[in-house]
């Protein structure tokens, strides 16, 4: 294993592979986060099981409409029209449709399942684009926060609870994603350090001066 043998030569990785997998597939990290995240609910497999979905979601306390978006344990299809959002999760050819639109569009990426997460309405910026800003943490610190899609929104600062929630997340470089809603943030994607991108219009070196600082801390 890569790990195991950079730890031999000295050289140690930030991510253990345990926790890269616990951070990159959203399943294994929701739990941890569920507090403060968007409600979601995920099945294994390519085949999605339509009474299970139904029976949980019909169930969930606050539901107020039917529209769920969909993904896999991984990424969305966001940019392919009618893999991405359910607008009836009780239509169970829609479910189908959409979930088998998805598990083509990515192909041999698709990875684990389906997940689907509780349809909120996010605040948008003057261009159409969601609120959405990416945060950077390294043991349990946040020290990199950006907006998703580049500068031109409302610049909204990280919720104070950010430092506190990442205590639960057993990993020490991960990204939290996080949506207004009602200008209150929410978490709604989580990922490994190593593999999420910075934000447009970030600075890489001012990313890693603040992982270097808050690495020395």
């Amino acid at each position: 294993m890569l790990f195991d043998a950079l730890k031999a030569r000295n050289i140690v990785l930030l991510v253990r592979p345990s926790a890269y997998l616990r951070c990159h597939l959203y399943p294994l990290i929701y739990s941890y986060v569920q507090a403060k995240a968007i409600p979601t609910y995920s099945q294994d497999g390519d085949d999605v099981n339509h009474e299970e979905l139904v029976a949980y979601w019909s169930s969930f306390p606050g539901k107020k409409n039917r529209k769920l978006y969909v993904k896999d344990w991984v990424k969305s299809a966001k940019n392919v029209e009618g893999a991405t959002v359910i607008e009836n999760y009780l239509d169970k050819a829609e479910v189908l449709r959409v979930c088998n639109k998805l598990r083509e569009h990515r192909g041999e990426s698709f990875i684990g399942g389906y997940v689907f997460k509780q349809f909120v309405d996010m605040m948008k910026r003057p261009d159409g684009k969601p609120e959405e800003y990416r945060g950077f943490f390294y043991k349990d610190k946040l020290f990199s926060w950006a907006p998703t899609h580049g500068n031109g929104g409302a610049n909204f600062p990280p919720p104070d609870w950010a430092n506190e929630i990442a205590k639960n997340i057993p990993g020490d470089f991960y990204t939290l994603d996080f949506g207004f809603v009602d200008g209150k943030a929410m978490i709604i994607e989580a990922g490994d350090g190593g593999v999420s991108g910075l934000s447009p219009d970030q600075l890489p070196l001012s990313f890693y001066e603040g992982l270097k600082k808050v690495s020395e801390s």
